[in-house]
């Protein structure tokens, strides 16, 4: 008799939630990257204006 696939042991479901866990942080340090490219920028903008006003 065969077991069926549907079946999640809890090995998978664990190394899920690692997976999952993974891709939480690589965006939490995408959305820290974005962020600190939006400041470089408005800091770049602001000292243009400073220069030309």
């Amino acid at each position: 008799m065969t077991r069926s696939l549907n079946v999640v042991s809890p090995f998978s479901f664990e190394s899920k939630i690692v997976e999952l866990e993974k891709r939480l942080q690589a965006l939490e340090i995408n959305k820290e990257e974005d962020i600190m490219t939006l400041l470089r920028v408005l800091e770049t903008k602001t000292t243009e204006r400073r220069g030309s006003a």
